[in-house]
């Protein structure tokens, strides 16, 4: 399965987790002005989305990511045709936040999710802990940070699936 099919999967998921983050009930306007009615508002902001899966097989061996990536976030950061990647959208600004992910696929579940603070990553942004080049994609590289890397204000919002 392709990231793509991916994207589609979590989409409806995706849009209620950033409505429950973005949309508010503007308490002030309801109480002065709405009579019946409650206003809710919404910042307008950009939002970049990564969803990984849960479960990946690497040379014949299953691996669970989020137990050993779930600390952590990706990027992709240069690609061999010069092409512009995340890295350099994230820089010039052109996302403000960014949910970032973890899920199964089959049950279109999220499992763990922050939502980032893109202007805290522009104004700090350290070193990946790690790059690597995809093995995918032969012509691009990727670059991993912690969360624990940035100031608390990087992270808006931090969710764990509770344990059944």
């Amino acid at each position: 399965m392709q990231d793509r099919e991916l994207e589609v999967i979590f989409d409806p998921i995706t849009k209620v987790i950033l409505s429950n983050f973005l949309i508010t009930k503007d308490i002030q306007a309801d109480l002065e002005q709405a009579q019946d009615f409650g206003i809710y508002t919404a910042d307008k902001v950009r939002v970049a989305v990564r969803w990984r899966r849960v479960w990946v097989k690497r040379k014949g061996v299953w691996i669970n990511q989020m137990d050993r990536y779930g600390e952590q976030f990706t990027i992709r950061y240069k690609r061999k045709s010069g092409i512009e990647t995340e890295i350099h959208k994230i820089r010039k600004g052109m996302v403000d936040l960014f949910l970032y992910g973890f899920g199964k696929e089959q049950l279109a579940a999220p499992l763990k999710y922050h939502i980032m603070n893109l202007d805290v990553f522009r104004k700090h942004e350290p070193k990946p802990i790690f790059t690597w080049q995809n093995t995918d994609d032969k012509g691009s590289w990727g670059a991993a940070y912690r969360f624990n890397q940035f100031p608390s204000e990087f992270i808006k919002v931090k969710w764990n699936r509770p344990s059944p």
